[in-house]
């Protein structure tokens, strides 16, 4: 059955559009456009017209408030406020964008198209929340200022469990692993810019991922400071590229 039918084939009986958000917890997420598909304790999950189906969202919506809490706990970090997360039309060419997070107005935008599987939308989602937590643990004058390195390395990788290889580990750190056997460095200085092909996002994120891990057995404290110092690598716009490392 197409996709697009059997959203609307969803019991009458059952809402599965919530006319208002939630009661707030903390900072408000601003509203968005397109539909309010679903309100949970921390998240609003909106869509647009073309983005992942609406089937598809009301089963991902628990997962993605328990996404926070895993991640969350991996960073020692916790949501301040309620997140907007948008669904829309998936990107197209090679340096399409599968999630940007706008974490100051607490607003995540998702690319993916209707048929995406679930499981890979749940990593990205994951990746994303956690540049949301970074800005609610930071603070955004630490945050926005942050080392490129750091930022997205460290959404990896509090967000591998999200993105598994087929004996359960993460998947930067079994392709760090790889490139280490095989004599292969991982570069840090990668320009994104230069090259936003998927590919290379995703080797730059296996390297990164792999040195905040190095970091962190130096000592959380010590990472937060790093963190915290800034002047580093930065994207030109205050938002964060997410990978889809599950693709």
């Amino acid at each position: 059955k197409p996709q697009a039918q059997a959203d609307t084939a969803l019991s009458a009986a059952t809402p599965t559009i919530l006319p208002s958000p939630s009661p707030i917890v903390g900072t408000p997420a601003p509203a968005l456009a397109g539909t309010l598909i679903s309100s949970s304790t921390r998240l609003d999950v909106y869509r647009i017209e073309g983005g992942l189906t609406i089937t598809a969202l009301l089963d991902l919506a628990p997962q993605f408030e328990q996404a926070i809490d895993r991640v969350g706990e991996r960073m020692g970090a916790h949501l301040s406020g309620r997140v907007a997360l948008s669904f829309e039309p998936a990107q197209r060419g090679p340096c399409a964008l599968r999630g940007l997070t706008l974490s100051h107005q607490r607003i995540i935008r998702l690319y993916y198209a209707p048929e995406t599987p679930e499981q890979r939308v749940l990593a990205v989602v994951a990746h994303e929340l956690a540049h949301q937590l970074q800005h609610d643990y930071y603070g955004w004058p630490a945050h926005q200022k942050s080392d490129l390195i750091l930022l997205e390395g460290q959404a990896t990788w509090a967000s591998g469990d999200y993105a598994l290889d087929s004996r359960g580990q993460p998947s930067w750190q079994s392709a760090a692993e790889l490139a280490l056997a095989e004599g292969n460095l991982l570069p840090l200085d990668v320009s994104l810019d230069a090259d936003c092909r998927t590919a290379t996002r995703n080797s730059a994120y296996t390297g990164w991922a792999s040195f905040v891990a190095f970091l962190m057995q130096a000592g959380r404290e010590r990472f937060d400071a790093l963190y915290r110092s800034g002047g580093g690598h930065r994207l030109p716009v205050t938002a964060e590229r997410g990978t889809d490392a599950a693709s």
